[in-house]
C-alpha cells in the first residue's frame, strides 16, 4: 500500500515488515500461546530473529528490483508464497 502512495519500496518494505512483526507478536503471545508473562526476553528474541529475516528479505528485494528489474510488488507476492511453502513444509 505504501508503494502505491510513492513511498520508496525499501522503506515501505521495512515499515510493513515491522508492523507485521508487532502484529504477529501480539496475537501469538496473547491469543495463540496465551502467554501472560511480562518478560522482555521473549520479545527481544522474537525481534532479533525477525530483524535478521527482514535484513535478508530487504537485500533480496533490492537485488531483484535493481538487478533483475522485477516489480517490488511482484517480488513480495512471490516471496510471500515461498515463505508460506517453507513454513508449511516444517
Amino acid at each position: 500500500m505504501l508503494v502505491y502512495f510513492h513511498v520508496y519500496y525499501v522503506v515501505a518494505n521495512i515499515i510493513g515488515y515491522l508492523l507485521g512483526v508487532l502484529n504477529s507478536y501480539f496475537w501469538n503471545k496473547n491469543w495463540v500461546f496465551e502467554n501472560r508473562s511480562k518478560g522482555n526476553v521473549v520479545f527481544l528474541k522474537f525481534l532479533l530473529v525477525n530483524l535478521l529475516t527482514l535484513g535478508s528479505n530487504t537485500l533480496l528485494l533490492f537485488y531483484f528490483v535493481e538487478s533483475i528489474k522485477m516489480s517490488p510488488i511482484c517480488f513480495l507476492l512471490l516471496e510471500t508464497k515461498f515463505d508460506l511453502l517453507v513454513s508449511l513444509g516444517e
